[in-house]
């Protein structure tokens, strides 16, 4: 993922900015280190949920728990402690490809 301005809010830049909203880091020494946190859990959420789309906020918002999670060593959790929104996000991007497939088709 590339972190460079953008003018979408939801872009690579604005989930760091979010991201160190809510850990209240106010510095810029570890953007480097949150940027590969935010990285790997880009990718394993859309691992998990098939969603790519950082304008849904249920997405957007699993990635930045799991970034919180990995930044405090506790990423083991995240997991058990979300499933059900991963699976309920999981469920409803299958349901819109279903519907797009459809429309396709038709």
């Amino acid at each position: 993922m590339e972190y460079k301005e953008l003018s979408e809010p939801t872009d690579a830049l604005a989930l760091l900015k979010m991201l160190k909203k809510r850990l209240r880091i106010f510095h810029d020494e570890e953007d480097e280190m949150l940027k590969d946190i935010l990285d790997a859990s880009v990718e394993v959420v859309t691992q998990f949920t098939g969603v790519t789309n950082l304008e849904n906020a249920t997405y957007r918002n699993l990635i930045l728990t799991r970034a919180m999670y990995v930044f405090n060593d506790q990423a083991e959790f995240f997991f058990e402690n979300y499933r059900t929104e991963i699976n309920d996000l999981a469920l409803m991007d299958g349901g819109e490809h279903v519907a797009e497939q459809k429309t396709a088709n038709a």
